[in-house]
């Protein structure tokens, strides 16, 4: 009786991510005429997703993040390029090609594209919460961005913070809780905060976490010494990111750097550009990695590939 074996599919590139980066190279790909997969795990668009208003993404002046991520889903649709909707589970660098591994299948590919963002860094007091509570810590306003009439509280007054709290204020009363004595958010947000409906907490932190009496959760806060106690009906930490690579090997790690060098790897957007993390920085990597995967192609006679379209 003959096993049944998962059929392994092969492309030329694979993309992991389908935010601005991985979709600009896409569908510079597709104008190159290379076969390849793009991969995303959750939403079309990625971290922009959770933006209140995007106002530097070139043409488009002060366009809400919606609108934007619909304007992308247009442009993959017009040229009919598929995303898989699949979680890369691990990858790995095989002799001659990487091996990637999804939740839905198997596949390997010459060349990998590294699209997949940022992660949120983790606070102690959030994983070490009472599990009854899980449900209302949150590192990302995803679940909760359609509520109204609530409180919530957010840790960090980044550029991330500041637009979860300007999001979420349009509907809830917000709380932003932060360190120091200023807000460190870009000056544009720092503006808006004025005219929402948010209380600052400066040189505050929070000392513990426990069920509230009239709302989900009870913040025992301290601010220049002084416990306050405060309750929110969800809490949501914004205190950093850090590169999305859970999906690689530990011996991808290592090769990482030789397989950039060698053409074979690119890293696009967020994933490592630190603290530059702007849509177009994305968009312009992923179509210069597409483009150098093309002239090594090329160049490689590896692919018959068309000539660039203007």
């Amino acid at each position: 009786m003959a096993r049944n074996r998962k059929r392994v599919k092969s492309t030329k590139v694979a993309i992991i991510g389908a935010g601005p980066g991985g979709i600009s190279a896409a569908i510079q790909l597709y104008r190159f005429q290379i076969p390849f997969f793009l991969f995303e795990k959750d939403k079309i668009g990625g971290l922009i997703n959770e933006a209140s208003l995007v106002e530097n993404y070139p043409g488009m002046p002060a366009i809400s993040a919606f609108e934007l991520v619909e304007s992308w889903k247009a442009h993959l649709n017009h040229f009919g390029i598929e995303v898989y909707p699949e979680e890369v589970l691990e990858t790995a660098w095989k002799e001659d090609h990487f091996s990637i591994l999804t939740n839905k299948g198997e596949y390997v590919s010459e060349f990998l594209i590294v699209a997949s963002g940022s992660e949120h860094v983790s606070h102690p007091l959030l994983e070490s919460a009472d599990p009854a509570l899980k449900e209302f810590l949150f590192y990302q306003t995803a679940k909760i961005r359609n509520q109204s009439n609530q409180v919530f509280a957010i840790l960090g007054a980044g550029d991330i913070g500041v637009d979860y709290a300007l999001s979420l204020s349009r509907k809830n009363k917000v709380h932003l809780l932060y360190r120091g004595e200023r807000i460190k958010a870009l000056p544009a947000l720092r503006e808006r905060i004025a005219s929402h409906s948010i209380t600052l907490w400066p040189c505050s932190s929070i000392q513990k976490i426990e069920k509230g009496r009239r709302k989900a959760l009870e913040i025992s806060l301290i601010q220049k010494e002084m416990e306050i106690p405060l309750e929110v009906d969800g809490l949501i930490a914004a205190i950093g990111r850090k590169a999305a690579k859970s999906f690689y090997t530990q011996e991808l790690y290592v090769q990482e750097k030789e397989l950039i060098q060698k053409g074979r790897l690119y890293l696009v957007g967020d994933v490592h550009n630190g603290i530059y993390r702007q849509s177009s920085i994305a968009v312009g990597e992923g179509v210069k990695g597409a483009m150098k995967i093309y002239h090594l192609l090329k160049d490689c006679s590896h692919l018959e590939v068309s000539h660039t379209m203007e």
